[in-house]
């Protein structure tokens, strides 16, 4: 036994250094990660991430992950080159952003080192020319920032994100989104240029909005003009919300909302239109063919129409029968104007036709409402001087087999 227990003891802590060893070192965390990297697990990544001071949340460790595939690089190799230096060597991008490597945590038992993975944060500075400005990242506090000068907001996550720009410009107050532009940063740091500036604002509308009348541009929830072209005051990485409201067929309808974020000195943005509004607008436009084939085939009708009262009125008779709804009152009355004495005692010889001019058609359950301005020339079988009837009419038709009858006219004098 004396000599079997220093044996067993030895072999107890020979164990013990081989697993610590195995749990600690470089190439364990990164190892760790490269697996959590493999396996999308994002969860494990931020886990890996976190530190007392500074937690990544699953939608950080995501963004991470994303913008290290977009640098088109093999993750694995990368952690493993920073494993083989045991450390020392992190990854680099092409503008020296210093992005991952680890760095050294704490000791297990005083002797075993331990090692935390590090995705190295970005520096931020912002520069502005606007009036009572402040900036906040996510569900941080809002920092105030100098008016002409720079001003370091500190260090965030090397990732994807926006921040809110709260502030003046020339136009009025602005709250807006802007979007943290990573392809920017150099040496781990990002200087935002937001200056106040009028950019050229294009607006493409969609083909069914071609008719479109009484069009209203909307950005950011505020009306700016009427025009598909205009200037508009922003700051650079200003995240806009476009939208429009338009005019077919006297209705009103929006298209979808759609979000650019501010670069050069022009932004175009096409916009499209709900499902729902794309069938009604068709559903209007084929309403509207119809009315306007109706209203060639009413203006015809009313054109033949009068020509059969003016020969009417000029030989006593009746050839306007087919035009009218011969039950009507309306009708009634022509023929007592026409035949039963009325021309005749007023003495008149002929109408000389004048304007036709057809104001408007519309649809009304299933019968037509026209209103028309008309002229003609009154001709007297005596010394009575000729004279021009000046009317606003409005008729009431019905449609008959491929035409139509008159139910009732009103008339004003014009």
């Amino acid at each position: 036994m004396l000599l079997a227990f220093p044996l067993i003891l030895l072999s107890v802590l020979v164990a013990a250094f081989l697993y610590l060893s195995s749990v600690t070192g470089v190439k364990v965390v990164t190892d760790d990660f490269a697996k959590a990297v493999t396996k999308k697990d994002y969860d494990g990544i931020a886990n890996l991430l976190s530190t007392n001071s500074d937690k990544w949340t699953r939608a950080d460790a995501r963004a991470l992950v994303e913008h290290l595939e977009s640098q088109e690089i093999n993750i694995e190799t990368e952690l493993d080159n920073i494993a083989k230096s045991k450390g020392k060597s992190a990854y680099i991008d092409d503008n020296q952003n210093k992005l991952l490597g680890v760095t050294e945590k704490s000791k297990k038992f005083g002797i075993f080192q331990e090692y935390q993975i590090v995705a190295h944060p970005v520096e931020v500075k912002v520069n502005t020319n606007l009036d009572n400005v402040s900036i906040k990242a996510g569900d941080k506090k809002s920092l105030p920032l100098n008016k002409n000068a720079e001003t370091n907001i500190g260090k965030y996550h090397f990732i994807r994100q926006e921040f809110t720009l709260k502030g003046k410009t020339e136009v009025g107050e602005i709250e807006s989104k802007i979007q943290l532009d990573l392809a920017t940063a150099k040496n781990n740091e990002i200087k935002l240029d937001l200056k106040s500036e009028k950019k050229r604002l294009k607006v493409i509308l969609p083909a069914e909005a071609s008719n479109a009348t009484d069009l209203k541009i909307v950005v950011n929830g505020k009306e700016i003009g009427s025009s598909l072209e205009t200037d508009i005051q922003v700051v650079p990485h200003q995240e806009l919300e476009v939208y429009a409201k338009f005019v077919v067929a006297d209705n009103t309808f929006v298209t979808n909302k759609e979000s650019i974020v501010v670069k050069g000195d022009t932004l175009d943005v096409a916009l499209s239109l709900p499902k729902e509004v794309t069938d009604k607008i068709k559903e209007k436009d084929e309403e509207a063919k119809k009315l306007e084939a109706n209203k060639a085939k009413i203006t015809n009708f009313l054109s033949e129409y009068r020509s059969a009262i003016f020969r009417s009125v000029s030989n006593r008779s009746n050839y306007y029968a087919q035009y009218y709804d011969t039950s009507s009152p309306v009708y009634k009355e022509m023929v007592e104007w026409t035949t039963g004495g009325g021309v005749k005692k007023a003495k008149i010889d002929y109408y000389d036709p004048g304007a036709l001019d057809i104001r408007d058609v519309r649809e009304e359950n299933g019968s037509y409402i026209v209103t028309t301005y008309e002229d003609y020339t009154v001709h007297y079988m005596d010394n009575t001087p000729n004279s021009v009837n000046r009317k606003n009419k409005t008729y009431y038709l019905k449609p008959a087999g491929n035409s139509f009858v008159i139910y009732n006219i009103e008339v004003s004098e014009s």
